[in-house]
C-alpha cells in the first residue's frame, strides 16, 4: 500500500514570514499563504521586529533561534497541534 503524507513537503514549504499586529503570516511554496494568530506564540508575540526578522526555513518548520520557537507547518494545515499553555499544564 502506497501512503501519501498529510503534507505535501514541497508545496507547502514555507517561503517567507511576515508579520502584523495580532497574526503571522506564512507564504507557502504554491502559493498560499497561511495566519496564524501570534497569541498561540507568546514568544513572537512579545519579540521585537527585528527578532521576529530573524529566522530560518527548514521546509515545513520556521524557527527562530534567538527566541527558541518554532513553528510546525505540519501541525498547522492539519490542525493537530497543542497551544503550548495546555502542555506546560500537562506536566
Amino acid at each position: 500500500m502506497d501512503l501519501m503524507p498529510l503534507v505535501n513537503p514541497v508545496r507547502c514549504a514555507a517561503k517567507k514570514v511576515t508579520f502584523s499586529k495580532k497574526f503571522a503570516r506564512v507564504s507557502l511554496a504554491d502559493g498560499r499563504v497561511i495566519s496564524l494568530p501570534l497569541k498561540f506564540y507568546p514568544r513572537l508575540q512579545n519579540a521585537t521586529d527585528e527578532q521576529r526578522k530573524k529566522y530560518e526555513l527548514f521546509g515545513l518548520n520556521i524557527y527562530w533561534d534567538d527566541l527558541d520557537e518554532g513553528i510546525d507547518l505540519t501541525a498547522m494545515l492539519t490542525g493537530m497541534y497543542r497551544r503550548r499553555e495546555h502542555m506546560e499544564q500537562e506536566s
